[in-house]
């Protein structure tokens, strides 16, 4: 004998039948795009501290060479590198908040 159970039922007797999964609400789909949005911001952010903390301590390192050698030519371009990265990254965070904006995303 089979039991009736009235939250098993759905509004949709075909979605029911072929197992389909629920489609999602506007607000769910919205909630999940603003999650997305706001992971692509943290990861952004968390490598610009990460990336400002090995320049700063590359360019304390750099101060401290006295002679012209190859190593501290070396450390010079791995500064000037990074430093592009963070340009990059920041106009990321940029490029991030103005696809917020037209997506119609409350701010954080």
């Amino acid at each position: 004998s089979q039991i009736w159970d009235a939250g098993s039922e759905t509004t949709d007797p075909l979605a029911a039948a072929s197992g389909a999964p629920k489609e999602k609400t506007r607000d769910e789909i919205n909630a999940e795009r603003q999650k997305e949005w706001a992971d692509k911001v943290k990861a952004a952010q968390d490598e610009i501290t990460g990336l400002e903390a090995v320049i700063t301590k590359n360019e304390r390192n750099l101060a401290s060479l006295i002679n012209i050698t190859p190593a501290r030519q070396d450390l010079a371009n791995a500064i000037e590198a990074d430093k592009k990265r963070l340009a990059e990254l920041k106009q990321t965070l940029v490029s991030l908040e103005d696809e917020r904006r037209r997506a119609g995303m409350p701010r954080r």
